[in-house]
Protein backbone atom coordinates (compact mmCIF):
# COMPACT_ATOMS: atom_id res chain seq x y z
CA UNK A 1 0.00 0.00 0.00
CA UNK A 2 1.08 3.59 -0.58
CA UNK A 3 1.05 6.72 1.51
CA UNK A 4 -1.88 9.11 0.90
CA UNK A 5 0.12 11.57 -1.22
CA UNK A 6 2.21 9.10 -3.19
CA UNK A 7 2.34 10.34 -6.79
CA UNK A 8 1.88 13.99 -5.78
CA UNK A 9 4.69 16.42 -6.67
CA UNK A 10 5.11 19.58 -4.60
CA UNK A 11 7.15 22.53 -5.80
CA UNK A 12 8.38 24.37 -2.69
CA UNK A 13 9.57 27.90 -3.51
CA UNK A 14 9.29 29.18 0.06
CA UNK A 15 12.05 30.57 2.26
CA UNK A 16 10.24 30.87 5.60
CA UNK A 17 9.46 28.44 8.39
CA UNK A 18 5.76 28.09 7.57
CA UNK A 19 6.42 26.94 4.01
CA UNK A 20 9.23 24.63 5.11
CA UNK A 21 7.03 22.99 7.75
CA UNK A 22 4.14 22.64 5.30
CA UNK A 23 6.45 21.00 2.78
CA UNK A 24 7.72 18.58 5.42
CA UNK A 25 4.19 17.52 6.36
CA UNK A 26 3.27 16.93 2.72
CA UNK A 27 6.49 15.02 2.17
CA UNK A 28 5.98 12.89 5.28
CA UNK A 29 2.57 12.01 3.82
CA UNK A 30 4.15 10.63 0.67
CA UNK A 31 4.50 13.61 -1.67
CA UNK A 32 7.66 14.22 -3.64
CA UNK A 33 8.85 17.70 -2.58
CA UNK A 34 11.22 19.70 -4.78
CA UNK A 35 12.71 22.60 -2.80
CA UNK A 36 14.17 25.66 -4.49
CA UNK A 37 17.62 26.56 -3.23
CA UNK A 38 18.83 30.16 -3.50
CA UNK A 39 20.39 32.96 -1.48
CA UNK A 40 17.41 33.36 0.86
CA UNK A 41 16.94 29.58 1.20
CA UNK A 42 20.39 27.93 1.20
CA UNK A 43 20.79 24.19 0.91
CA UNK A 44 21.47 23.40 4.58
CA UNK A 45 19.60 25.78 6.85
CA UNK A 46 19.98 25.67 10.64
CA UNK A 47 17.58 25.43 13.56
CA UNK A 48 14.18 23.93 12.85
CA UNK A 49 14.98 23.69 9.14
CA UNK A 50 17.19 20.72 9.97
CA UNK A 51 13.91 18.86 10.49
CA UNK A 52 11.57 20.76 8.18
CA UNK A 53 13.76 20.30 5.10
CA UNK A 54 14.05 16.53 5.47
CA UNK A 55 13.16 14.29 2.57
CA UNK A 56 13.09 17.10 0.01
CA UNK A 57 15.00 17.14 -3.25
CA UNK A 58 16.84 20.40 -3.84
CA UNK A 59 17.23 22.28 -7.12
CA UNK A 60 18.79 25.62 -8.00
CA UNK A 61 16.26 28.34 -8.67
CA UNK A 62 16.99 31.99 -8.03
CA UNK A 63 13.82 34.12 -7.93
CA UNK A 64 15.94 37.20 -8.70
CA UNK A 65 17.53 35.74 -11.83
CA UNK A 66 16.51 36.86 -15.30
CA UNK A 67 15.46 33.34 -16.28
CA UNK A 68 13.46 32.60 -13.12
CA UNK A 69 10.06 32.73 -14.78
CA UNK A 70 11.17 30.69 -17.77
CA UNK A 71 12.46 27.97 -15.44
CA UNK A 72 9.19 28.09 -13.52
CA UNK A 73 7.23 27.59 -16.74
CA UNK A 74 9.23 24.42 -17.36
CA UNK A 75 8.57 23.07 -13.88
CA UNK A 76 4.92 23.89 -13.22
CA UNK A 77 3.28 21.59 -15.80
CA UNK A 78 4.61 18.59 -13.87
CA UNK A 79 3.67 19.82 -10.38
CA UNK A 80 0.52 19.13 -8.41
CA UNK A 81 1.07 21.63 -5.57
CA UNK A 82 2.95 24.92 -5.54
CA UNK A 83 4.06 26.52 -2.27
CA UNK A 84 5.31 30.12 -2.33
CA UNK A 85 5.66 32.83 0.33
CA UNK A 86 6.59 35.99 -1.57
CA UNK A 87 5.13 39.24 -0.22
CA UNK A 88 2.03 40.48 -2.06
CA UNK A 89 3.91 43.43 -3.60
CA UNK A 90 7.01 41.41 -4.52
CA UNK A 91 7.71 41.42 -8.26
CA UNK A 92 7.80 37.61 -8.19
CA UNK A 93 4.05 37.56 -7.56
CA UNK A 94 3.59 38.34 -11.24
CA UNK A 95 4.79 34.80 -11.96
CA UNK A 96 1.92 33.40 -9.92
CA UNK A 97 -0.98 35.28 -11.50
CA UNK A 98 -3.94 32.85 -11.53
CA UNK A 99 -4.42 33.15 -15.29
CA UNK A 100 -0.77 32.25 -15.93
CA UNK A 101 -0.88 29.28 -13.61
CA UNK A 102 -4.11 27.98 -15.10
CA UNK A 103 -2.69 28.24 -18.60
CA UNK A 104 0.44 26.33 -17.61
CA UNK A 105 -1.30 23.69 -15.51
CA UNK A 106 -5.08 23.83 -14.93
CA UNK A 107 -4.78 21.04 -12.34
CA UNK A 108 -2.26 22.92 -10.17
CA UNK A 109 -3.04 23.69 -6.52
CA UNK A 110 -1.17 26.95 -5.88
CA UNK A 111 -0.75 27.91 -2.22
CA UNK A 112 0.43 31.32 -1.07
CA UNK A 113 1.65 31.91 2.49
CA UNK A 114 2.01 35.62 3.31
CA UNK A 115 2.49 37.54 6.54
CA UNK A 116 -0.94 39.20 6.79
CA UNK A 117 -2.90 38.22 3.68
CA UNK A 118 -2.98 39.58 0.15
CA UNK A 119 -4.97 42.70 1.04
CA UNK A 120 -4.85 45.48 3.64
CA UNK A 121 -2.31 47.93 5.04
CA UNK A 122 -0.14 45.27 6.67
CA UNK A 123 0.04 43.01 3.65
CA UNK A 124 3.69 43.72 2.81
CA UNK A 125 5.02 43.86 6.36
CA UNK A 126 7.70 41.26 7.16
CA UNK A 127 6.60 37.72 8.07
CA UNK A 128 7.94 37.71 11.63
CA UNK A 129 6.20 35.50 14.19
CA UNK A 130 6.68 37.96 17.06
CA UNK A 131 5.09 40.79 15.08
CA UNK A 132 2.16 38.66 13.97
CA UNK A 133 1.52 37.55 17.58
CA UNK A 134 1.63 41.15 18.77
CA UNK A 135 -0.93 42.22 16.20
CA UNK A 136 -3.16 39.18 16.77
CA UNK A 137 -3.44 39.84 20.51
CA UNK A 138 -1.49 36.79 21.65
CA UNK A 139 1.13 38.78 23.55
CA UNK A 140 -1.46 40.94 25.31
CA UNK A 141 -3.23 37.81 26.57
CA UNK A 142 -0.10 36.06 27.81
CA UNK A 143 0.67 36.32 31.53
CA UNK A 144 4.19 36.47 32.90
CA UNK A 145 6.13 37.68 35.87
CA UNK A 146 4.90 41.14 35.06
CA UNK A 147 1.58 42.29 33.59
CA UNK A 148 0.93 41.38 29.95
CA UNK A 149 1.99 41.81 27.20
CA UNK A 150 4.66 39.12 27.46
CA UNK A 151 7.00 37.72 24.82
CA UNK A 152 6.14 34.26 23.47
CA UNK A 153 9.13 32.34 22.05
CA UNK A 154 7.18 29.72 20.12
CA UNK A 155 6.47 30.28 16.39
CA UNK A 156 2.70 29.93 16.69
CA UNK A 157 1.80 31.96 13.57
CA UNK A 158 4.13 29.96 11.31
CA UNK A 159 2.91 26.69 12.79
CA UNK A 160 -0.73 27.61 12.23
CA UNK A 161 -0.06 28.88 8.71
CA UNK A 162 1.72 25.62 7.81
CA UNK A 163 -1.22 23.57 9.05
CA UNK A 164 -3.68 25.71 7.09
CA UNK A 165 -1.56 25.45 3.94
CA UNK A 166 -1.55 21.66 4.20
CA UNK A 167 -5.28 21.48 4.88
CA UNK A 168 -5.99 23.81 1.96
CA UNK A 169 -3.75 21.80 -0.36
CA UNK A 170 -5.21 18.46 0.70
CA UNK A 171 -8.80 19.73 0.38
CA UNK A 172 -8.04 21.14 -3.08
CA UNK A 173 -6.44 17.90 -4.23
CA UNK A 174 -9.54 16.04 -3.09
CA UNK A 175 -11.81 18.48 -4.93
CA UNK A 176 -9.65 18.06 -8.04
CA UNK A 177 -10.63 14.40 -8.17
CA UNK A 178 -14.18 15.41 -9.09
CA UNK A 179 -13.63 18.74 -10.86
CA UNK A 180 -10.36 18.08 -12.63
CA UNK A 181 -9.25 21.61 -11.76
CA UNK A 182 -6.74 23.00 -9.32
CA UNK A 183 -7.34 25.91 -6.98
CA UNK A 184 -5.70 28.99 -5.52
CA UNK A 185 -5.13 28.62 -1.77
CA UNK A 186 -4.17 31.57 0.45
CA UNK A 187 -3.22 31.64 4.11
CA UNK A 188 -1.03 33.78 6.33
CA UNK A 189 0.88 34.03 9.58
CA UNK A 190 -1.94 36.24 10.87
CA UNK A 191 -4.45 33.46 10.20
CA UNK A 192 -2.09 31.04 11.92
CA UNK A 193 -1.89 33.31 14.98
CA UNK A 194 -5.67 33.56 15.23
CA UNK A 195 -5.83 29.76 15.33
CA UNK A 196 -4.14 29.90 18.74
CA UNK A 197 -5.93 33.00 20.02
CA UNK A 198 -9.34 33.18 18.33
CA UNK A 199 -11.50 36.24 18.74
CA UNK A 200 -15.22 35.75 19.25
CA UNK A 201 -17.46 38.73 19.93
CA UNK A 202 -21.18 38.35 20.52
CA UNK A 203 -23.81 39.82 22.80
CA UNK A 204 -24.44 36.43 24.36
CA UNK A 205 -20.78 35.81 25.22
CA UNK A 206 -19.50 37.49 28.40
CA UNK A 207 -16.05 39.13 28.26
CA UNK A 208 -13.31 36.65 29.09
CA UNK A 209 -10.32 37.62 31.20
CA UNK A 210 -7.58 35.34 30.00
CA UNK A 211 -5.09 33.74 32.38
CA UNK A 212 -3.72 36.41 34.71
CA UNK A 213 -1.12 34.52 36.75
CA UNK A 214 2.28 33.37 35.44
CA UNK A 215 1.98 29.95 37.08
CA UNK A 216 -1.43 29.03 35.70
CA UNK A 217 -5.04 30.02 35.30
CA UNK A 218 -6.27 28.71 38.71
CA UNK A 219 -4.63 27.61 41.99
CA UNK A 220 -5.14 23.90 41.30
CA UNK A 221 -4.41 24.37 37.59
CA UNK A 222 -0.91 25.76 37.98
CA UNK A 223 2.79 25.00 38.12
CA UNK A 224 4.57 24.45 41.45
CA UNK A 225 8.16 23.88 42.56
CA UNK A 226 8.94 20.85 44.71
CA UNK A 227 11.60 20.32 47.40
CA UNK A 228 14.18 19.05 44.90
CA UNK A 229 13.79 22.00 42.53
CA UNK A 230 11.71 20.01 40.06
CA UNK A 231 8.25 21.26 39.02
CA UNK A 232 4.82 19.69 38.74
CA UNK A 233 1.88 21.02 36.74
CA UNK A 234 -1.50 20.41 38.34
CA UNK A 235 -4.56 19.99 36.13
CA UNK A 236 -7.43 19.86 38.62
CA UNK A 237 -10.59 21.51 37.31
CA UNK A 238 -13.43 19.61 38.97
CA UNK A 239 -14.13 19.76 42.69
CA UNK A 240 -13.48 16.05 43.25
CA UNK A 241 -9.95 16.36 41.87
CA UNK A 242 -9.33 19.50 43.92
CA UNK A 243 -10.49 17.65 47.04
CA UNK A 244 -8.22 14.68 46.32
CA UNK A 245 -5.18 16.87 45.65
CA UNK A 246 -5.73 19.04 48.72
CA UNK A 247 -6.04 15.97 50.98
CA UNK A 248 -2.77 14.56 49.65
CA UNK A 249 -1.10 17.93 50.27
CA UNK A 250 -2.45 18.10 53.81
CA UNK A 251 -4.46 21.26 53.21
CA UNK A 252 -7.87 19.63 52.84
CA UNK A 253 -9.34 21.41 55.87
CA UNK A 254 -8.27 24.79 54.52
CA UNK A 255 -9.66 24.18 51.05
CA UNK A 256 -12.96 22.90 52.47
CA UNK A 257 -13.65 26.23 54.20
CA UNK A 258 -16.73 27.96 52.74
CA UNK A 259 -14.68 30.96 51.61
CA UNK A 260 -12.98 28.72 49.05
CA UNK A 261 -16.21 27.31 47.62
CA UNK A 262 -15.87 29.59 44.62
CA UNK A 263 -12.54 27.96 43.80
CA UNK A 264 -14.02 24.48 44.03
CA UNK A 265 -16.88 25.55 41.74
CA UNK A 266 -14.48 27.23 39.33
CA UNK A 267 -16.41 30.50 39.22
CA UNK A 268 -14.18 32.92 41.08
CA UNK A 269 -10.77 33.66 42.59
CA UNK A 270 -11.49 35.98 45.50
CA UNK A 271 -9.07 34.13 47.81
CA UNK A 272 -6.65 33.12 45.09
CA UNK A 273 -3.34 34.36 46.49
CA UNK A 274 -3.84 32.76 49.91
CA UNK A 275 -4.70 29.43 48.32
CA UNK A 276 -1.80 29.60 45.88
CA UNK A 277 0.57 30.26 48.77
CA UNK A 278 -0.81 27.28 50.72
CA UNK A 279 -0.38 24.96 47.74
CA UNK A 280 3.12 26.29 46.99
CA UNK A 281 4.16 25.78 50.62
CA UNK A 282 2.85 22.24 50.66
CA UNK A 283 4.50 21.29 47.36
CA UNK A 284 7.90 22.49 48.62
CA UNK A 285 7.87 19.90 51.41
CA UNK A 286 8.45 16.85 49.19
CA UNK A 287 10.33 15.82 46.06
CA UNK A 288 8.56 15.74 42.72
CA UNK A 289 8.78 11.93 42.42
CA UNK A 290 7.02 11.50 45.78
CA UNK A 291 4.20 13.83 44.79
CA UNK A 292 3.93 12.11 41.42
CA UNK A 293 3.54 8.68 43.04
CA UNK A 294 0.73 9.87 45.32
CA UNK A 295 -1.06 11.86 42.64
CA UNK A 296 -0.87 8.91 40.25
CA UNK A 297 -2.30 6.54 42.87
CA UNK A 298 -5.19 8.91 43.60
CA UNK A 299 -5.89 9.63 39.90
CA UNK A 300 -5.16 13.34 40.37
CA UNK A 301 -4.52 15.10 37.02
CA UNK A 302 -0.89 16.26 36.99
CA UNK A 303 2.28 16.14 34.88
CA UNK A 304 5.95 16.42 35.75
CA UNK A 305 7.77 19.22 33.96
CA UNK A 306 10.34 17.54 31.71
CA UNK A 307 13.46 18.84 30.02
CA UNK A 308 13.80 18.23 26.30
CA UNK A 309 16.48 15.53 26.45
CA UNK A 310 14.51 13.57 29.07
CA UNK A 311 11.36 13.78 26.95
CA UNK A 312 13.13 12.07 24.05
CA UNK A 313 14.03 9.15 26.33
CA UNK A 314 10.52 8.62 27.68
CA UNK A 315 9.00 5.20 26.86
CA UNK A 316 5.74 6.89 25.82
CA UNK A 317 7.56 8.56 22.95
CA UNK A 318 9.15 5.28 21.85
CA UNK A 319 5.95 3.22 22.20
CA UNK A 320 4.30 5.50 19.65
CA UNK A 321 7.31 5.67 17.30
CA UNK A 322 7.47 9.45 17.60
CA UNK A 323 11.24 9.70 17.06
CA UNK A 324 13.32 9.34 13.95
CA UNK A 325 17.08 8.79 13.60
CA UNK A 326 18.52 10.38 10.47
CA UNK A 327 22.06 10.99 9.26
CA UNK A 328 22.00 14.64 8.23
CA UNK A 329 24.47 15.70 5.53
CA UNK A 330 25.36 18.90 7.41
CA UNK A 331 25.27 18.05 11.12
CA UNK A 332 25.66 14.26 11.17
CA UNK A 333 23.59 11.85 13.23
CA UNK A 334 20.32 13.35 14.51
CA UNK A 335 17.36 12.24 16.57
CA UNK A 336 14.30 14.25 15.62
CA UNK A 337 10.55 14.19 15.63
CA UNK A 338 9.14 11.41 13.50
CA UNK A 339 6.23 11.78 11.11
CA UNK A 340 3.57 13.51 13.24
CA UNK A 341 0.68 11.83 11.39
CA UNK A 342 0.45 8.04 11.35
CA UNK A 343 -1.39 6.21 8.60
CA UNK A 344 -2.60 2.65 9.14
CA UNK A 345 -0.64 0.08 7.12
CA UNK A 346 1.49 2.74 5.40
CA UNK A 347 4.03 4.11 7.88
CA UNK A 348 5.92 7.19 6.74
CA UNK A 349 9.64 6.84 6.11
CA UNK A 350 11.17 10.35 6.05
CA UNK A 351 14.60 10.67 4.47
CA UNK A 352 17.46 13.07 5.34
CA UNK A 353 17.89 16.48 3.80
CA UNK A 354 19.33 16.66 0.31
CA UNK A 355 23.11 16.35 0.25
CA UNK A 356 23.44 18.58 -2.80
CA UNK A 357 21.41 20.66 -5.20
CA UNK A 358 21.68 21.12 -8.93
CA UNK A 359 19.98 22.54 -11.98
CA UNK A 360 16.72 20.93 -13.01
CA UNK A 361 15.55 21.10 -16.58
CA UNK A 362 12.35 20.00 -18.19
CA UNK A 363 9.11 19.29 -16.38
CA UNK A 364 9.02 18.03 -12.83
CA UNK A 365 7.95 14.44 -13.65
CA UNK A 366 4.48 13.31 -12.75
CA UNK A 367 3.92 9.94 -11.12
Amino acid sequence: MTLPLDGITVLDLTSGAAGAFAGMLLGDSGARVLRAVHAAAPLHRSGGFTVWDRGKEAFDWDPEAAGAEAELRRLLPGADVLLQDFAPAAPQQAMFAPAKLQALNPRLVACSITAYGMQGRWRDDPPVDDLAMARAGILSGMPGFRPAPVHVPHPLPSTGAALFACIGAAASLLARESTGRGRIVETSLLAGALLFHPKVVAEGIPPLVFQTHPSGSAPFYSLYECADGEYIQLGCVHARFIDRASEIMGIGDLVSEPRFDNVRRGDGMTEEEELRAAIAGAMKTRNAADWAADFEAADVPFAPVRQGDIVLEDPQIHHNAMLLALEDPAVGATVQMGAPIRFAETPADPKPRAAASGPRTGHAPRA
